[in-house]
This record gives C-alpha cells, structure tokens and sequence, in this order.
C-alpha cells in the first residue's frame, strides 16, 4: 500500500513522501536500509509517533484529517504566521527525524510498565533507591523534541511566552 501524503487528507498517513525522506536523507549523509516498503512502513510510524508523542498548538484544520497536521489557530512560530492549509517544514523535518530513529531501532512506543525487581529506603538522611526491569517510559528523540518545541501548546504548569 502506497503513502498517502494528501494535506489534511482523510486517509493520510504520512506527512512526507519516500521520495522526500530519500533526498533529505541523502542530502544530510545518512544511508536509508530496507525496502520501499519497509521504509513507508517507517514513515507511517513515524508520523503516527509525531501525532501521538505530542501535543501541538492550535487544532485540526479539517474535522476528517486523519493526521494531526494542518492545524488552525496555532499562531506565530519564529515570527511567522502557521498556516492552516500547509504542513511547516519543521513538521515534515521532524518525521523524517523520527523515521530515521525509528530505522536505527528506537521503538516510539515501548511499553512503558516496568517491573520493580529492588527497592530500598532510609528515613535519615532520607534516601531511596528503585532498580526496574523493563521499560519505565518512552526514549527521548532529541531532534524531534527539538524542532517540534515552537509548535507545542502550553500546559501543566508551562506557560507560553511571546516576545512583543
């Protein structure tokens, strides 16, 4: 099954195209592995982890979109008003970031229950000590967290600052 990279499209499951990924790739020095289909299988994910792992300004431009990007009303990123007919260049960036993750064998969604297998405690001067087999919680993808940060919406405690 072929990507689908329709903008605000209904069955949309990507937000770059191999083509896209293949130059991008190519042009920073990276060698992309596997098959055609292997690497879209990549990119679905990809942009599946970028929908799910984040919480992004604004909402969806479309009610049907199937992908979490065109979105309305996020406002200004780096000075410059977001579209809600396009998808930004640092979101297209940052799937072809997590794709590369993804094909290096990071897992964007692990389990994330971990087993307790040691723990220990003092009461003076307090101390504690927990040892987990397992997973205890999602990897951080420096990059994507990086490029995504503009576009994020405020929350739990954070809130947004805008230069005047």
């Amino acid at each position: 099954m072929s990507l689908d990279a329709t903008v605000g499209g209904a069955a949309a499951d990507t937000y770059v195209t191999l083509a896209e990924w293949a130059d991008w790739a190519a042009g920073m020095g990276y060698t992309l592995t596997g098959t055609d289909t292997a690497r879209e299988t990549i990119l679905r994910r990809a942009a599946r982890a970028l929908d799910d792992r984040y919480s992004f300004s604004g909402h969806r431009f479309q009610e049907n979109q199937a992908l979490a990007w065109p979105r309305a009303e996020v406002g200004h990123v780096h000075g410059w008003e977001v579209r809600s007919d396009a998808i930004p260049a640092e979101i297209r960036r940052a799937q072809m970031e997590m794709a590369l993750a993804i094909m290096r064998g990071v897992d964007p969604f692990p389990v994330t229950v971990g087993t307790v297998v040691s723990e220990s405690s003092s009461v003076g001067p307090l101390s504690r000590s927990v040892t987990y087999v397992g997973g205890k919680g999602r990897p951080a993808i420096a990059a994507v967290d990086r490029i995504v940060r503009p576009y994020l919406s405020a929350g739990g405690g954070v809130s947004e600052v805008m230069r005047a």
